[in-house]
């Protein structure tokens, strides 16, 4: 059962974060896919698909920044992680000021 103060379970968060993944997976005719979305379910996404455990993916949320780019690569059916949690748009001296963590 969920905690009387939160919407959902675990099991139904990493279950809707697993469909979603399976969504992306699916699209067969699309190049290029933009997901915005909160550190804990990008956090969730990258557990799945490193196969990571639960405790491992708690410490990568606790190390992102806010407006962190994951960008993954989907192909006949796989996907991969190919960056985690880059800000290069906050890199440089007059934005750095900007970053904060999730």
């Amino acid at each position: 059962l969920p905690h009387p103060r939160l919407p959902e379970s675990w099991a139904k968060f990493e279950g809707r974060v697993r469909a979603s993944l399976q969504a992306l997976i699916a699209r067969p005719d699309a190049e290029r896919v933009l997901v915005v979305s909160s550190g804990g379910a990008i956090s969730a996404l990258v557990r799945e698909v490193l196969g990571l455990t639960v405790d491992q993916m708690i410490t990568m949320n606790l190390q992102m920044q806010n407006t962190g780019i994951t960008r993954m690569l989907f192909k006949g059916g796989k996907v991969r992680l190919q960056s985690w949690n880059g800000v290069p748009h906050l890199e440089r001296p007059e934005t750095r000021h900007l970053l904060s963590y999730t």
